[in-house]
């Protein structure tokens, strides 16, 4: 992959084990902030990081994949 790109990573893993991984390997490795799903419709599990130049943001809502909108409901993680 070359700059400028976009990587897209769906995993899934228990809720008190996720956010480790994304906050202490994923982001570290692709050196990208990113987007994780956060399960339920309305409240944040995962920690969230804004300190620093990279950030994993929860999402609530429905995702955009190239150019297909994937409702939270649809997200076969789950």
């Amino acid at each position: 992959l070359t700059p400028p790109g976009t990587v897209k990573i769906f995993a899934s893993a228990p809720v008190a084990y996720s956010s480790d991984v994304y906050l202490n390997y994923i982001v570290k490795i692709l050196e990208k902030s990113m987007q994780v799903y956060t399960p339920g419709t309305t409240t944040t599990v995962l920690r969230k990081s804004c300190a620093g130049p990279l950030k994993v943001e929860n999402v609530l809502g429905p995702i955009t994949v190239k150019d297909t909108e994937i409702p939270i409901g649809q997200d076969s993680a789950r």
